[in-house]
C-alpha cells in the first residue's frame, strides 16, 4: 500500500498557556521539586534508567550517570541525569522523543533533539533567532502533542502535561571548572499539569508523577547533606520515604520502556498513592501561584 503522507509542518499556534497548578522536577545532581511543595534528593545508578512520570497517555524516562565535581569547596561524587525519552500515545501514532545531554556542548549549550511521531523522524536544535523558531527544525506538531525547541531547553505540550526537558553544563555555566570527571552536561526537567489535578481519572505515577496525588500536601523524602568546604563526600539518598515502594521499582529495561510496578500508561482508572505508607515529612500547601508554592511543615 502506498504510504500516508507525513503530517503537516505548517506552523503553529502557541500552546495555551497551562493553568497555575504548580509545578514539579528534577535539577542538579539530581535535586527533585515534587507535588504540593515536596523535596528529595535522588542519585539514581550509573547508566540506569528510571521512570519520572507515568500517565494514561505519557511516560517519561531518564537516565543517571554518575560524575564528580567540586561545590562549596567540597568534593562532591554525585550523578547527573543525562538522557530524557517521551512516550505518548497520540491521534497521530506514537510519540517517541529523546533529548541527550551527550549531544550538547557546555560551551554553547544550543539544543539538539530527535524522535519520531508514527514513525516519521524528526530532529529539533535550537536557534537564538526568534524568527526562526517556527520551522520544522524548531516547532514539531505530533497529533495533539505539540514540541517547541527554544535555544536551549524544548517544551512539549501535551493534552494533560507540559514537560519541559533543559541541558545545563556541569556544575554550572559559570563554574565548569570545578567539573572533575563524568558527563559535562546535565538536564533538568520540569512538569506541571494543564489541567485541574482532581480532574484526572488516572493518578499519575514514577518517581516524580506520583507526589501530583490529589491531597494538597507534599511529601519530603531523604536528602543528602550539604557539602562543606573541605569534605569529600558522595551522595547516596534515593528519595526514600517520599516514594512508594523501593528506587528499583522504578527502574526500566530500555528508553522506550512504559512497563514497571506502578506503570500508569494505558490505564483507564487508577486511585492516587497509598501515602499512609510513606515516611517523610509532610508539607502542607498555603497557596498556589503557579511555578512554586507556599508552604508550612507540619
Amino acid at each position: 500500500p502506498p504510504t500516508p503522507p507525513p503530517p503537516s509542518l505548517s506552523p503553529l499556534p502557541p500552546p495555551p498557556t497551562p493553568p497555575p497548578t504548580g509545578a514539579a522536577g528534577s535539577k542538579g545532581d539530581p535535586h527533585l521539586r515534587l507535588g504540593h511543595g515536596g523535596e528529595a534528593d535522588f542519585r539514581g545508578r550509573n547508566q540506569t534508567r528510571f521512570n519520572f512520570l507515568s500517565a494514561p497517555r505519557v511516560s517519561v524516562n531518564v537516565l543517571t550517570e554518575d560524575g564528580t565535581f567540586r561545590v562549596h569547596g567540597a568534593t562532591v561524587n554525585g550523578s547527573w541525569v543525562t538522557q530524557a525519552h517521551v512516550v505518548a500515545s497520540t491521534v497521530a501514532g506514537m510519540l517517541h522523543f529523546s533529548y541527550w545531554a551527550a549531544k550538547i556542548s557546555a560551551k554553547t549549550l544550543i539544543g539538539w533533539s530527535n524522535g519520531t511521531c508514527g514513525g516519521r523522524p524528526f530532529k529539533l536544535v535550537g536557534l537564538a533567532l526568534t524568527p526562526l523558531r517556527d520551522g520544522p527544525k524548531n516547532r514539531q506538531e505530533c497529533g495533539e502533542v505539540v514540541l517547541q525547541a527554544n535555544y536551549s531547553s524544548v517544551l512539549l505540550s501535551l493534552p494533560e502535561w507540559n514537560v519541559t526537558i533543559s541541558p545545563m553544563a556541569v556544575p554550572s555555566y559559570d563554574y565548569q571548572k570545578n567539573w572533575l570527571s563524568g558527563p559535562k552536561v546535565r538536564l533538568d526537567l520540569g512538569f506541571s499539569l494543564r489541567v485541574p489535578e482532581e480532574s484526572l481519572q488516572v493518578a499519575p505515577h514514577g518517581i516524580i508523577g506520583q507526589s501530583f496525588d490529589g491531597d494538597g500536601i507534599g511529601i519530603s523524602g531523604a536528602r543528602d547533606p550539604a557539602p562543606r568546604a573541605g569534605a569529600h563526600l558522595s551522595t547516596t539518598a534515593m528519595a526514600e520515604g517520599a516514594i512508594e515502594g523501593s528506587w528499583r521499582d522504578y527502574v526500566m529495561a530500555s528508553e522506550y520502556d512504559t512497563a514497571f510496578k506502578f506503570s500508569r500508561f494505558g490505564a483507564a482508572f487508577a486511585a492516587p498513592r497509598n501515602t499512609t505508607a510513606l515516611t517523610g515529612e509532610r508539607i502542607r500547601s498555603l497557596a498556589n501561584t503557579g511555578s512554586a508554592m507556599a508552604t508550612e511543615k507540619y
